[in-house]
């Protein structure tokens, strides 16, 4: 027969409420933590921006304010001088980038 405890740790990859994680740290106080990339995530993200080229759609997730951000945009330049990235609407801080998706 299975324990309690054992039976419980079926469910704590369950996550019925999406969203309450973050509705709770809102009225906790609880501030977000920045993801920390490994150097396999930080050698992609660097083959990623050399490949970016001026007019191409990109999605970027980026961390601004102490929480995370997704916009899509077109890129006009990436600035290498300034170390950003400049869409027609913003610009980006390089190390302020988590994610990058071309397409």
């Amino acid at each position: 027969m299975d324990r309690p405890a054992d039976r419980s740790k079926l469910f704590l990859p369950f996550a019925a409420l999406t969203g309450f994680e973050e509705l709770v740290r809102a009225k906790t106080g609880e501030q977000p933590r920045r993801h920390t990339r490994s150097d396999e995530e930080n050698e992609t993200l660097s083959r990623q921006m050399l490949s970016l080229r001026r007019g191409m759609r990109v999605c970027v997730t980026y961390w601004e304010n102490g929480a995370y951000h997704t916009r899509r945009g077109v890129v006009r330049q990436a600035d290498l001088a300034l170390r950003e990235l400049i869409l027609t609407d913003k610009n980006i801080p390089f190390d302020a980038i988590d994610a990058l998706d071309a397409g």
